[in-house]
């Protein structure tokens, strides 16, 4: 077994150690930038999660957000202590997350809930909590795969319906893109090239490049986008179809288009984050990280709808 450095937290007791060296950089953290760069997956997630409130979004759309601060907050303890409790609060809130993400996607073009799916899926996440804490890293590994893989073609595939606003479809395939391309170009050479250092520890080069930490900031943009494209196709579809809710739930008052031409600076920073722009079916403007859905040719204050 390989001589790992102790900290503050003593020896690690999780059943993996990442690529980067441990308590270099603070005897309170493990692996300082593994750390570090979870930060922002917890920080992203609490704005979505505000702005969905302040909108008056669904419970799925709240619980998905709630979902991905908890990632983060567990990604921190994982990386910053490296014991099994730390890697028990990162991974299960991964596979319990996941599964309100691929009931959520099954679910954007659905009035109601479906009972069997969601018993389904309240069954997987049972099993699959008993069955982690009798596996490994690799159960972990095989039981989020299982759920986050149907998300991604999922969302893909709600992407690529004719019906879908062109800035809703590049969001959707971009965020799906940053994660994937992020596991592909980061997470796996890394984890391949270092292996797990409490079993055996290959020195290389990728000990100072940080991939891991790099996988966590494509990671975090990527998942955050997909928050956004799921509130974008969820309100579409309700517009599309004269959903009731559409009007009632996500009104929001933000400034009318004329109200944005003739306002002054000090009023614009007052109504931020709204924006105004036109694509497609639905008026939809996003300079990263919110989002101002209208109604093609909507000029009432209640036809503005501020998702994310």
């Amino acid at each position: 077994m390989a001589d790992v450095a102790n900290g503050f937290w003593g020896k690690a007791t999780s059943n993996v150690d990442w690529c980067e060296n441990n308590y270099v950089h603070s005897y309170y953290v493990a692996e300082w930038f593994n750390t570090l760069s979870s930060v922002p997956v917890a920080l992203f997630a609490l704005h979505g999660l505000l702005h969905c409130w302040r909108s008056g979004f669904e419970a799925r759309q709240l619980l998905v957000h709630s979902c991905f601060i908890l990632v983060g907050l567990g990604s921190c303890c994982f990386h910053g202590t490296l014991t099994w409790q730390g890697q028990a609060a990162d991974e299960l809130p991964m596979i319990l997350g996941s599964s309100v993400f691929l009931y959520t996607a099954l679910h954007l073009r659905r009035d109601t809930p479906s009972m069997p799916i969601l018993l389904f899926l309240l069954a997987f996440d049972v099993v699959a909590t008993v069955v982690y804490f009798i596996g490994h890293f690799l159960v972990f590994f095989f039981l989020y795969s299982l759920l986050a893989c149907p998300v991604m073609y999922l969302s893909v595939q709600h992407a690529r319906l004719p019906n879908v606003s062109q800035r809703t479809r590049v969001i959707g395939i971009l965020s799906v893109a940053l994660y994937l391309g992020g596991f592909i170009v980061f997470w796996l050479p890394e984890k391949y090239a270092c292996g797990n250092r409490l079993e055996d520890h290959y020195p290389t080069i990728f000990q100072s490049l940080q991939f891991h930490a790099l996988f966590h900031t494509t990671s975090a943009f990527g998942t955050y986008l997909w928050s956004v494209f799921i509130c974008l196709a969820r309100m579409e579809w309700m517009a599309e179809n004269r959903r009731g809710a559409f009007e009632t739930r996500y009104a929001h008052l933000v400034p009318t288009a004329a109200d944005a031409q003739t306002a002054s600076t000090a009023e614009r920073l007052s109504w931020w984050p709204t924006t105004i722009g036109l694509s497609g079916p639905c008026s939809v403007g996003l300079p990263l990280p919110v989002a101002v859905v209208l109604p093609k040719g909507g000029r009432q204050r209640n036809q503005y709808f501020s998702i994310l």
